[in-house]
């Protein structure tokens, strides 16, 4: 899927696997839940700042996050896009919570008024736990999401 963030420089907060998926241009499905189409948030969250190398007219984000329709899999808790022109100071431009984002599953567009930046931030909390059998504890549950759409 080609989007103004394609294949674009990217740095990651946190130890994520495969942040590589986030800008490859490819949308991960639900047909079956394939772990090498999509990359796992840990507790830690996601903080994802994309180097769009211009100033680009920005007016909507799209993120996919309902990684399989027949398991029980975890949504993000939050998620906040800001922009920015040089890197040093941030607007928020959009935000949703956890009603937002079950309402939106499998995958949600955020529309906001068209902006001019040369950076986009994707912010992703995750605050869930449940216990672990095998563990015998409350652990913390990944999310999956898949493609950081920027148009």
């Amino acid at each position: 899927m080609p989007h103004k963030a394609l294949a674009k420089p990217l740095t990651v907060s946190s130890a994520i696997e495969k942040p590589e998926l986030l800008l490859n241009g490819v949308i991960a499905t639900d047909r079956i839940f394939q772990f090498h189409e999509w990359t796992e948030i840990t507790e830690q969250g996601l903080l994802a700042t994309i180097d769009l190398e211009d100033q680009l007219k920005l007016s909507q984000v799209q993120l996919g996050y309902q990684a399989g329709q027949y398991r029980r899999l975890y949504l993000p808790s939050a998620i906040t896009v800001a922009v920015s022109k040089d890197g040093d100071d941030w607007q928020t431009v959009a935000e949703a919570g956890q009603a937002t984002i079950k309402e939106s599953a499998p995958r949600i567009t955020l529309d906001f008024k068209a902006v001019t930046a040369r950076y986009i931030r994707f912010t992703l909390e995750n605050t869930h736990r449940a216990y672990s059998e095998e563990d015998r504890a409350i652990i913390a549950m990944p999310v999956y999401i898949d493609e950081l759409v920027v148009y």
